[in-house]
């Protein structure tokens, strides 16, 4: 119960905090007390993820040929069996106000 309520936080970042082509931050939450690694998506290249790791973000790469699969928490051939690829979920590009939408959703 609680790793698919942390999933469910999770994803509801995902969802609100998606990197824009233009931004160089993420918004993605990274909290010290999450007890073991997380990973997200980098939009601008997708052979690249965000590991969120005792409170700090570190952006690092996949290997060669693969893409990152924010579900599976890892990186994957971007096959069409692979529903939450970055590529896939590139068309959502809303960073704009992370802040307000964690509140509402009771983050």
């Amino acid at each position: 119960m609680k790793q698919t309520f942390f999933l469910a936080n999770c994803l509801t970042w995902l969802t609100v905090c998606i990197l824009t082509a233009q931004s160089e931050t993420p918004c993605y939450p990274c909290d010290p007390s999450w007890p073991r690694p997380i990973y997200y998506p980098d939009f601008k290249d997708c052979a690249y993820i965000w590991e969120c790791s005792n409170g700090a973000l570190t952006r690092t790469s996949c290997d060669a040929g693969l893409v990152f699969d924010f579900l599976m928490q890892a990186c994957v051939p971007d096959a069409p069996e692979m529903l939450f690829t970055c590529a896939k979920l590139m068309g959502q590009t809303s960073c704009v106000n992370a802040t307000a939408a964690a509140a509402a959703s009771g983050l």
